[in-house]
């Protein structure tokens, strides 16, 4: 996965903070205090608030490093998952997910925030970013479709101008791709390795390892759609099922690797080649 440099710049910008946040006080007091000032007050806010999430936010809007800010947002959401606060952390999360080209993640953690807070102001950014969750790994037709509902459901929100601009991406490419040759088209279309030769092997690519069922469920759905080979299997570690999302089932260790390198460019998701 890309290592996050200018990741600051959409986590921690205050016109991403800003726009959204829900505690009014705390977003006044963002606004109106510099870094430093903020970090001199952190301690005192931790006393005056032990037993709220408003602490731990204003850590995570204080770290520099973009992995430990997301830590601090997921203690947020798992510690007081009915707070407001709780999707405000998540659609962080799923902004960080999308900078690193960890789409499925976002979309994840998207589908946490609608289905928790359906009523949050949040939301039109929530369906926003989901659609481009979808226009990044190529699947403009349902993007299409999510972006007309912002329009529809959201019409006074300001992702509706932003889902036009996206709609008229769609339009375009969907053209460039009609005017690509047939027999340009259906080359494009062939994966490196036919169905039957993955179901041959003794190795796989694996891309995500989870506690949740339902959420490598999720995940199987969206590639299967794409067109991969994928199941979804299990192990016991550590006192509890993990279930592993794999793709493809190969004869050597070097085809899956082949087929790994492929994946993780085409869709931004590292793996692993595990042998079954």
């Amino acid at each position: 996965m890309k290592k996050i440099s200018l990741f600051a710049l959409i986590l921690f910008c205050p016109a991403f903070v800003f726009a959204q946040d829900v505690d009014k006080n705390l977003l006044v007091s963002l606004e109106k205090n510099g870094r430093e000032n903020l970090k001199n007050r952190l301690g005192s806010v931790m006393e005056k608030y032990p037993n709220s999430p408003i602490p731990l936010y204003l850590e995570a809007y204080l770290e520099q490093d973009a992995d430990r800010a997301v830590s601090l947002y997921r203690s947020i959401a798992q510690k007081y998952p009915s707070s407001p606060y709780a999707a405000n952390a998540r659609l962080k999360i799923a902004k960080y997910y999308y900078a690193k080209g960890s789409y499925i993640s976002a979309r994840q953690e998207l589908d946490q925030v609608k289905g928790r807070f359906p009523n949050s102001e949040i939301i039109p950014e929530a369906n926003f970013l989901a659609a481009r969750c979808l226009m990044a790994t190529g699947n403009y037709s349902i993007a299409e479709e999510e972006f007309k509902n912002i329009i529809r459901k959201h019409s006074y929100s300001p992702y509706k101008s932003d889902a036009r601009e996206e709609l008229k991406l769609i339009i375009k490419k969907f053209k460039q791709k009609n005017n690509v040759p047939e027999t340009r088209r259906r080359a494009e279309t062939i994966t490196e390795f036919p169905a039957d030769e993955q179901r041959a092997g003794r190795f796989t690519i694996q891309i995500g390892a989870y506690g949740d069922k339902r959420n490598a469920t999720k995940q199987k759905e969206f590639y299967s759609y794409k067109g991969y080979n994928v199941t979804i299997s299990s192990k016991y570690s550590n006192n509890r099922i993990l279930y592993l999302v794999w793709i493809g089932d190969f004869a050597t260790r070097e085809k899956a690797v082949v087929f790994g390198e492929e994946f993780k460019i085409k869709n931004g998701l590292s793996y692993q080649v595990v042998q079954k």
